[in-house]
C-alpha cells in the first residue's frame, strides 16, 4: 500500500500520539451521569415554520413574512428570481457528508411559486433534477434559458416551450476544480451590459470551455490559478454564449457571487481564513486582492517585511503595493450572496447592498457612499436570527415588485462543510412595514416599445433581461423612447438605457459623447466602460475625461488604459498620477493596474512631467506602488533620506520584493555602501550573495548586524545565507535558552546545514534534565540523516533518566528511519516498557506499511475493554453551565488553548474561536467540539509531509510556495521544508483536533467550555 493511503488509514492515533494526549481513563465519564437542570430557554417548538419570523428580528420600518419552508423547499443555498415573480431554488441535499446519500435521484433547482398572491408560497414545481448537478452553488434565469453553476461546470439549460421543463441541456463552461467544495464555481449574473459576470473560489484553479479546452481570456492568459499574475479566487466577465471571455480579477479567498450594479461597478464579500477578517470589496477591475503573497504564492502567516500587527491587513497583504484596498472589514463569518437594490418599493434602501452572511445568523444592508476615488460604507441589520440561531442566510434576491427574498440555509451551523439537517429550508420576504403583503407581479407584456422601455427600468434582473431581448428585436424603433429614458431625472435608468444604446453601432459615438458629459460622475464612468467594451481607445474618444473633477471618473480611466495601446497613453497616464493627492489608496493602485503593463513608459512619462519635484508624498507613493524598473534607484533614494521616518522605511523596503533583475541589486548595493543603518538585514536580505562578498563595506556591515543580532529570524537566513559559522556556540547557547520553537528549530537547522551543530549536540548530555531534553528534541527535528545515530543511543542508555530517553525515542518515531530503528531493537527487547508505551501510536500509524504490521506484531493492544458513548447533543443543549468555569477549561483542563485563541488567549494553531458563538448554535458547537472530524474548517484540515531525509511532519498547511512548503504543527512550530526536499505532501480527512474529547472532561466542564464559548467575548475572562 503506498504510504499516504496508510497515513489516511492511521492518522487518527498518529495525531493523538504526537500531540503526546493521554487516553484517559473510561470511569471518568461516570462523571457525566449527574442530574441536570435543563436550559429553560431551550424551546424545541422554535425550529418548526410556524415560529420561524418570531425567531427574526427585522429592521425598523420594515416587515418580514415567512414565503416557504420544507417541505417546499430545503437547504437552500442560491436564488433567483423569473420576472413572474417566482423563485427557482438550488437545492442541497447531496452535500459532502451526505453526498448522494440524501438524495439519490440527485439534488433539484425547485421552482416555487404564489399562485393566489397573497405573500405566501402554494406551488412548487421541479425544474431539473439529477446527480449532476450535486451541490449547486448558482442559479440564474436569463429567459429561456437557466445557468447552472454546479460541480466543475456551468450548465445552460433551454425551456423552449415554456413548460418549466428543460428542453436541451448544454455545457457553457466544464473543467472547473472544487466539486463538493463550497470553494468551487458560483453563481452567474445579469451585467447591466448585457453581459455574465460569476466567479470561482480558491478550489475551482481553472476553467475550459465547453469541449474541454481551456479558456484563453481577452488578455491572452491561460485561465489558471498556474498562469501568473492569476491566483485563488477569481472574478470572470463574458458574453452570453461564453465568447469574449476576461479575467477581471484574482487573488481572493472565496468570494460567493459578485453583485453589479446598473452603474457596471461591481461588487462581493469574501471569506476569510478563520481569522474574523471576513471583507467586502469594490471591485477594481484587472485587481489583485491579496489572499497571497503576489509574487510567491505565500500564505498571509508568513512573515514579511512591514506585516501590520492588524490581522486583517495581514490577511490580505493590505500593505503590499499591488493590492487593492478593501471596502470594509466585518469580522468573522460565512458570507454569502449579495445583491444590488434598486427598487422604488424600499426607497431607505435604494443603491444599497443587500449582504447575507450564514455565519452570524444576519442580512444586512450596506449604504455605499464615494469617497474620493474609493467607498465607504455603514452596514445595517435587515433581518437577524436574534432567537434562532439556526436562521443562514445564503442569498437574496429582488423580485419584480421591490420586495426582498431571503433565502435561509437553516442549520445548526456552517463552516468546514458542515451541514446538520438536511430537511428544512425557508425563504423569507421582506416589504414596507405598511404593506399589505400581497404579492401582485402583473404580467409583463412586451407587445411594444414603451413596455419594454419601462421593463428596463424594473429592479428585477429576469424582468429587464427580458426587456434587453425585447428591445434587440425591435430595432431602430427603440431608439427614439430609449433616449427619452436616456435623459431620465433616474440616474440609474439612464445608465441602464446608455448600456443598451451604446451596444448599437449606429449610436455609439452619440452616447458616449452624451455619457461623458453627464452631470452623475457615475454616468460618466459608464461611459469609460461602454467605451472599453466596444473596443474605443479611451485616450482617442474620451479626452475630455483626463481632467474631469471626479477622483472616480479618474480612477476608472487610470484602469482603462491597462488596455490602450495609443501613443499618448503613458503621457495620459502621467497627466492622472499628477492628479494623485498622496492619501487616497484606491487611486493609488488604479494607477498601478493601468500602469503595470506599460510601467517603464508610464513612468518615464511621470518624471519627464514632474522633474526634480518628483520627491513629494504622492511622487515616494507613486514610487512605491510602481514596477518600472527605474523605481529601485529612487526607492534607494527614499530610503537614504534623513527625512524620512523610521516607521516608513519597512514599506519602501518591502516594495523591493516586486522587482527583480539588475536594477534592484544596484539600487540595493548602493544602500550598503552609502552606509544604510536603519534596517540594513533587510538589505542583505535580499541582496545577492556575490554582490555582497565583493564588498568590503558590505561585508563589515553584515557582519557587524549579525554578531550584534544573532538571535532573530532575518539574522538566522543571513547567517546560513552568508555561512557566517563563528556565532555557532552564541547561537547553540541562545536557541536552548529560548522557549518560542519556531525559533529556536530555525536556530538548530542552521546549524545542521553548517556543519556546526556540535555546541547543540553536546547540549544533549547537560546536566539540566530540561536543557538536555530541549536539546533532543531540536535534534530529532533538524539532524535529518545525522539523527538516528545521534539519537538511538540515547534511547538505549539504560543510565540516562527515563524522560530522556523516552525523548530521544519519540524524536526517532518522527522519522521513518527512527522508526525503523525501533522497531529493530523492540525485536531484541531493548526497549523498556515505558518507551515502548510512548511509541506505540505513532508506529502503529507509521507510512512504512512493514513497520506497521510488525509494531503491531509486537506492541501489545492498550485499548480499554470498553468503549463509551459519546454524550448526546440534544440533551447537552438544554443545560446550562458556568462561562467563568469554562473559561479555567479552555486554559488548563481542555487544553484548547494550546491550539485555538479566545478574545486573544491562546495560540494561533487552529481557528480562532473569538465568535465561534455568533457562527455556530449550541447543537453546532457541541458537534465541533466532540467530533472535529465531521466538518473542518477550509485551510485548516491536516497536512502529512514526508522528507526526502526521512521526516513526518504533520500539522496545518500554512504556506506553499515553488520553493517551500510551511506546516504548523500541533506544538505551534512552523516547519519549512524547501520544496525540492519534499518527497510526498497530502491533505489528511483527520482534523488535527484530537476527537474524544468528552474522554478527557467531565460532563459538567463540557458544558462550562460550550457556556463559555457561546458568551461574549468580553465575558467571563479566566481568573489570573
Amino acid at each position: 500500500m503506498h504510504w499516504l493511503n496508510n497515513i489516511r488509514l492511521r492518522m487518527g492515533l498518529a495525531v493523538l500520539a504526537l500531540m503526546g494526549l493521554a487516553v484517559v481513563s473510561v470511569a471518568i465519564w461516570n462523571r457525566f451521569a449527574k442530574p441536570t437542570t435543563p436550559d429553560p430557554g431551550f424551546d424545541t417548538t422554535m425550529r418548526e415554520p410556524s415560529q420561524a419570523v418570531a425567531g427574526l428580528d427585522v429592521a425598523e420600518g420594515l416587515t418580514v413574512t415567512l414565503f416557504a419552508s420544507e417541505p417546499q423547499c430545503i437547504n437552500p443555498a442560491s436564488i433567483d428570481i423569473d420576472h413572474r415573480g417566482r423563485v427557482w431554488v438550488c437545492e442541497i441535499a447531496n452535500y459532502r457528508q451526505h453526498h448522494e446519500d440524501a438524495r439519490p435521484q440527485g439534488d433539484r433547482i425547485v421552482i416555487i411559486e404564489d399562485t393566489d398572491a397573497d405573500g405566501v408560497a402554494d406551488k412548487h414545481s421541479v425544474f431539473y433534477q439529477g446527480p449532476d448537478i450535486n451541490s449547486p452553488h448558482g442559479v440564474c434565469v436569463l429567459g429561456e434559458h437557466v445557468f447552472v453553476s454546479a460541480g466543475d461546470k456551468i450548465i445552460r439549460f433551454t425551456d423552449s416551450d415554456g413548460d418549466d421543463k428543460p428542453d436541451e441541456k448544454q455545457t457553457l463552461f466544464s473543467g472547473i476544480s472544487g466539486v463538493q467544495h463550497d470553494h468551487g464555481i458560483h453563481a452567474v449574473s445579469f451585467g447591466p451590459d448585457g453581459k455574465l459576470y460569476f466567479n470561482f473560489g480558491n478550489e475551482g484553479r481553472q476553467i475550459k470551455d465547453k469541449e474541454g479546452k481551456p479558456i484563453v481570456d481577452l488578455a491572452g492568459n491561460v485561465v489558471s490559478t498556474q498562469q501568473l499574475p492569476y491566483q485563488e479566487g477569481m472574478l470572470f466577465r463574458c458574453d452570453l454564449d461564453g465568447s469574449h471571455f476576461e479575467t477581471l480579477g484574482w487573488n481572493l479567498r472565496n468570494s460567493w457571487m459578485v453583485a453589479v450594479d446598473s452603474f457596471g461597478s461591481m461588487w462581493l464579500s469574501d471569506n476569510d481564513d478563520g481569522d474574523a477578517s471576513v471583507r467586502l470589496n469594490y471591485v477594481l477591475e484587472f485587481g489583485n486582492y491579496g489572499f497571497r503573497d503576489e509574487m510567491t504564492g505565500a500564505g498571509w502567516h508568513t512573515e514579511r517585511t512591514g506585516m501590520s500587527a492588524e490581522k486583517p491587513r495581514q490577511h490580505w497583504h493590505l500593505d503590499d503595493p499591488g493590492v487593492v484596498p478593501s471596502l470594509l472589514h466585518t469580522g468573522g463569518g460565512a458570507p454569502a450572496g449579495i445583491t444590488c437594490y434598486e427598487g422604488e418599493l424600499l426607497p431607505q434602501l435604494l443603491g444599497n447592498l443587500i449582504h447575507t452572511d450564514a455565519g452570524v445568523n444576519v442580512c444586512r444592508a450596506y449604504d455605499v457612499e464615494a469617497d474620493l476615488a474609493g467607498f465607504r460604507c455603514q452596514g445595517k441589520d435587515l433581518l437577524l436570527g436574534a432567537r434562532d440561531s439556526w436562521f443562514r442566510p445564503t442569498d437574496a434576491k429582488v423580485a419584480p415588485d421591490g420586495s426582498i427574498l431571503v433565502a435561509d440555509w437553516y442549520d445548526p451551523g456552517v463552516g468546514g462543510h458542515m451541514m446538520g439537517d438536511t430537511k428544512r429550508g425557508r425563504l423569507f420576504r421582506i416589504t414596507p412595514a405598511d404593506h399589505d403583503g400581497s404579492y401582485r407581479i402583473p404580467s409583463l407584456q412586451l407587445d411594444d416599445v414603451p413596455a419594454a422601455v419601462a421593463a428596463l427600468t424594473n429592479p428585477n434582473a429576469a424582468t429587464r433581461y427580458r426587456a434587453w431581448q425585447a428591445l434587440q428585436s425591435f430595432g431602430d424603433s427603440a431608439v427614439e423612447p430609449l433616449g427619452e429614458l436616456a435623459q431620465s431625472d433616474n440616474p440609474i435608468h439612464r445608465a441602464r438605457a446608455i448600456w443598451f444604446l451604446g451596444n448599437l453601432p449606429d449610436q455609439a459615438d452619440k452616447v458616449l459623447a452624451q455619457a461623458a458629459q453627464d452631470p452623475d460622475p457615475r454616468i460618466r464612468i459608464v461611459s469609460i466602460r461602454l467605451a472599453r467594451q466596444l473596443q474605443r481607445d479611451v485616450c482617442d474618444a474620451l479626452p475630455s475625461l483626463f481632467r474631469d473633477p471626479s477622483p472616480q471618473v479618474r480612477r476608472e480611466l487610470a484602469i482603462a488604459l491597462r488596455e490602450s495601446e495609443s501613443p499618448a497613453a503613458a503621457t495620459r497616464w502621467a497627466e492622472l498620477a499628477q492628479q494623485y493627492d498622496g492619501e487616497d489608496r484606491w487611486y493609488l493602485e488604479a494607477l498601478g493596474i493601468g500602469s503595470d503593463q506599460n510601467a517603464d513608459a508610464c513612468f518615464d512619462a511621470w518624471l519627464a512631467a514632474v522633474g526634480s519635484n518628483w520627491n513629494s508624498q504622492a511622487g515616494r507613493n507613486l514610487v512605491w506602488r510602481s514596477r518600472a524598473r527605474k523605481a529601485c534607484s529612487l526607492l534607494a533614494e527614499i530610503l537614504n533620506s534623513p527625512q524620512l521616518p523610521r516607521s516608513e522605511h519597512a514599506r519602501f523596503l518591502r516594495a523591493f520584493d516586486f522587482h527583480s533583475g539588475i536594477e534592484k541589486q544596484l539600487a540595493l548595493r548602493s544602500l550598503v555602501d552609502q552606509g544604510y543603518d536603519v534596517h540594513p538585514e533587510e538589505v542583505f536580505t535580499r541582496l545577492n550573495a556575490r554582490d555582497a562578498s565583493t564588498s568590503a563595506v558590505a561585508t563589515d556591515a553584515l557582519l557587524l548586524f549579525v554578531r550584534s543580532n544573532v538571535y532573530t529570524s532575518q539574522s538566522l537566513d543571513l547567517i546560513e545565507r552568508y555561512a557566517i559559522v563563528d556565532v555557532a556556540h552564541e547561537l547553540a547557547t541562545r536557541l536552548l535558552d529560548d522557549a518560542s520553537g519556531t525559533l529556536s528549530v530555525r536556530a538548530a537547522e542552521v546549524l545542521f546545514k553548517l556543519n556546526a551543530a556540535q555546541p547543540l549536540i553536546d547540549a544533549m548530555e547537560s546536566s539540566e534534565p530540561e536543557r538536555a531534553a530541549k536539546a533532543i528534541h531540536l535534534v530529532s527535528l533538524t539532524a535529518g540523516k545525522q539523527a538516528v545515530p545521534l539519537l538511538m543511543p540515547l534511547a538505549l542508555r539504560s543510565k540516562l533518566p527515563m524522560e530522556l530517553r523516552i525523548a530521544a525515542a519519540d524524536g526517532l518515531a518522527a522519522r521513518t528511519d527512527g522508526q525503523a530503528a525501533l522497531l529493530k531493537h523492540l525485536q531484541t527487547d531493548d526497549l523498556p516498557a515505558p518507551i515502548q508505551v510512548s511509541i506505540r501510536d505513532v508506529l502503529l500509524a507509521s507510512p512504512v506499511q512493514s513497520v506497521a504490521d510488525a509494531a503491531a506484531e509486537r506492541l501489545a493492544s492498550q485499548e480499554s475493554g470498553e468503549a463509551m458513548a459519546m454524550p448526546l447533543v440534544d440533551q447537552l443543549i438544554r443545560e446550562r453551565g458556568d462561562a467563568a468555569a469554562g473559561a479555567i477549561v479552555f486554559r488548563d483542563a481542555g487544553n484548547c488553548a494550546s491550539c485555538h485563541r479566545y478574545n486573544g488567549i491562546g495560540k494561533e494553531i487552529g481557528p480562532d474561536l473569538t465568535d465561534i458563538g455568533k457562527r455556530l448554535s449550541p447543537s453546532a458547537l457541541y458537534s465541533a467540539i466532540l467530533t472535529p472530524n465531521a466538518a473542518i474548517t477550509h485551510g485548516y484540515e491536516t497536512h502529512t509531509l514526508l522528507s526526502s531525509d526521512g521526516q513526518i511532519v504533520s500539522g496545518v498547511l500554512i504556506s506553499q510556495t515553488d520553493d517551500a512548503v510551511t506546516i504548523r504543527t500541533a506544538q505551534g512550530i512552523d516547519r519549512t521544508i524547501r520544496r525540492d526536499e519534499v518527497d510526498e505532501l497530502q491533505k489528511q480527512p483527520q482534523s488535527i483536533m484530537p476527537a474524544n474529547l468528552h474522554l478527557k472532561l467531565t460532563r459538567g466542564q463540557l458544558i462550562d467550555l460550550a457556556e463559555y464559548l457561546m458568551a461574549s467575548p468580553t465575558k467571563a475572562q479566566p481568573p489570573e
